[in-house]
């Protein structure tokens, strides 16, 4: 890897860090602004706010905003963050409003400096599964 490369892998890094920043503290104008317009974020369909979401209001609407109804955002703990290219993935833990720690894993697609994209898996979703469909969601 060539020190441009891995500067860019770093920098990729520093976005993603910069996203759970933002989000832990409440910092939504910040979240979004690091999203790009045409964000895309794909979780398990199974979910409330499972699916696909495209574009940054259907993100911020369908998916951020309810899945702050479920977690403390504030508990988010990242124990593992790898980068390559344009990707960076995360494991990272956090706890639900009634008290269950839950695990998943993101990966993320950085373009320009902005987050681009993002598949999501959880470990063990049975804590989400018996919350209400999430408007706007195509999870049922």
């Amino acid at each position: 890897m060539t020190n441009s490369s891995a500067s860019s892998v770093e920098n990729n890094k520093a976005v993603v860090l910069e996203f759970y920043r933002a989000a832990s503290s409440g910092d939504i104008d910040t979240v979004a602004a690091i999203m790009r317009e045409d964000f895309r974020v794909e979780g398990p369909a199974f979910l409330p706010w499972g699916g696909v979401h495209e574009g940054l209001d259907a993100v911020m609407n369908n998916l951020v905003i309810p899945l702050t109804g479920a977690i403390d955002i504030r508990s988010v703990i990242i124990s593992s963050i790898y980068g390559e290219g344009d990707r960076v993935f995360v494991i990272l833990e956090m706890v639900t409003h009634d008290g269950k720690t839950v695990t998943a894993g993101e990966d993320w697609r950085v373009e320009e400096g902005r987050l681009a994209a993002a598949r999501v898996f959880w470990f063990d979703p049975t804590p989400f599964m018996n919350m209400p469909p999430v408007a706007g969601s195509d999870a049922f």
